[in-house]
C-alpha cells in the first residue's frame, strides 16, 4: 500500500480477521495505539500476530508498506514459537527468525 503524506491522516481503526501478516514498512513511521492517547512505533519489520481485538493505527507521514496475509495454521509452518504467544501484538522478524534470517530477508533494515 502507498499513500502520499496526509498533514490530518488521524486514526485509523483494524477490525480483527483472525489472520497473521508479516509487514514490512517502507515509508515512514505508523503509530500503533496502545490507548486513548498512547502509541509504540510498529517495528519496521514485523510479524503482527494474529488480531482478534480492533486497534488503531496513524501514519506519521508518507505510507509505503507490504504485507503477506497468513491463516493462522498456515503461518505456524514457519516458526517454533507458539503463535498463540503472538496474538495482538507485533513481534520483529529479527526476535521472531534470528539475526541469519531476517538479513536473509530484509537485507537494509
Amino acid at each position: 500500500m502507498e499513500v502520499p503524506a496526509e498533514n490530518d491522516a488521524g486514526k485509523q481503526r483494524i477490525i480483527p480477521d483472525g489472520c497473521i501478516e508479516m509487514a514490512f514498512i517502507l515509508g515512514d513511521d505508523i503509530k500503533r495505539y496502545t490507548s486513548e492517547n498512547e502509541f509504540i512505533l510498529q517495528p519496521r519489520a514485523m510479524v503482527l500476530g494474529q488480531t482478534i481485538e480492533p486497534f488503531y493505527i496513524e501514519p506519521t507521514g508518507f505510507v509505503n508498506t507490504f504485507a503477506i496475509r497468513f491463516y493462522p495454521y498456515g503461518f505456524a509452518n514457519f516458526v517454533t514459537t507458539s503463535i498463540k504467544s503472538l496474538v495482538n501484538k507485533e513481534t520483529t522478524i529479527k526476535l521472531l527468525f534470528g539475526e541469519t534470517i531476517s538479513r536473509a530477508i530484509v537485507p537494509n533494515m
